[in-house]
């Protein structure tokens, strides 16, 4: 698919020295993204629509018309609001919904599952909880990455006497319970729930106000064994994947601070679209146990997403606009193997 090189100038202006030259490389399918159909009530975007109506999106640097989002400045719904979607559109939250709420008819065992509570909003008022069965048996080395991460101790994969007052430097296990919803994916639809920074996360433990000099992060776990690749039938709504080689590896470009940026992703409501191009690079490890989880998987999937974030880098994910983090976890172990049908 041939890709959009789009040059424009900003001018000089008070406090800059210069002018500045901008270059974004947008796909030419964000060019023809048209607005959504439906009932739902759609923010204001005047801008964003009359630039779709001529097709020049792209070329008079309205990214969010491209990108096929219809927001409106100040007229725009309220990220908090439960009714307001990726696109800025409001809708009518998931009793109006034509989405199925049936999780996944999995037919793979179940051996444990991990109860995850994330709040929505600042004041977190607002709370849905996912039950997430984990298929130990047929990946038991991510499985043990992921119940560990999630425990008291959280997950530790350098040297142990780091951990210990004394060694020489400070460091605490990757931490579960301090992770977020970090990015949210328009197409196909996706969440991921990942820890930004372990700097931070070992000041917050801590009660610090920053972490020392002499932190050391958790490094990424030794890559486990087994295969890869989410075949055609798998990876649909419900379904939790991660990198084929374990936790922190989807990011393997970051520094070890932010490695785990993304832990892992859940496969949401998107508005369609095509699927990815990495599923040969991951596997899935889980899925949604029951009707409620999926109703809070709808609720994370469509929350509105910085789109300064998308324009700028031409991607169909996001930051959301609301701080989505974990609130408890609790873990509990099947012993006899439940399918999640």
């Amino acid at each position: 698919m041939q890709g959009v090189l789009f040059k424009t100038k900003i001018q000089k202006r008070p406090g800059l020295a210069k002018s500045t030259k901008m270059q974004f490389y947008l796909s030419s399918w964000s060019e023809a993204a048209p607005a959504v159909e439906g009932e739902a009530a759609v923010a204001i975007g005047s801008a964003e629509r009359a630039c779709r109506e001529r097709g020049d999106c792209l070329q008079t640097g309205n990214f969010d018309g491209a990108l096929g989002l219809n927001w409106g400045g100040k007229d725009r719904c309220d990220a908090r609001d439960p009714s307001c979607r990726t696109d800025g559109r409001l809708e009518g939250g998931t009793e109006g919904s034509k989405e199925d709420f049936t999780p996944p008819k999995g037919t793979r065992e179940v051996t444990d599952v991990l109860s995850i509570t994330f709040s929505i909003g600042s004041r977190g008022n607002e709370k849905v909880q996912l039950n997430i069965g984990l298929f130990g048996d047929e990946y038991p080395e991510a499985v043990e990455q992921m119940l560990l991460t999630f425990s008291d101790r959280g997950l530790v994969t350098g040297p142990k006497l780091a951990l210990e007052e004394g060694f020489g430097v400070s460091s605490l296990g990757l931490m579960g319970s301090y992770a977020m919803v970090t990015y949210v994916g328009a197409e196909p639809g996706t969440v991921t729930v990942g820890i930004p920074s372990q700097k931070v996360v070992y000041a917050k433990e801590k009660n610090m106000g920053k972490a020392p000099d002499d932190f050391q992060p958790q490094p990424r776990p030794r890559a486990i064994r087994g295969g890869g690749g989410v075949g055609r039938d798998e990876g649909g709504v419900g379904t939790v994947a991660i990198d084929k080689r374990g936790l922190g590896w989807l990011e393997e470009g970051r520094d070890l601070d932010s490695a785990f940026d993304r832990l892992f992703e859940l496969r949401g409501y998107g508005r369609g679209g095509v699927g990815r191009n990495d599923e040969e690079e991951k596997i899935l490890i889980g899925q949604l146990m029951d009707k409620s989880s999926m109703e809070g998987l709808y609720r994370l999937s469509t929350l509105p997403v910085n789109k300064k974030f998308q324009a700028i880098i031409g991607a169909q994910e996001g930051p959301p606009l609301v701080n989505v983090r974990i609130l408890g976890v609790k873990q509990r172990h099947v012993v006899v193997g439940s399918k999640g049908e």
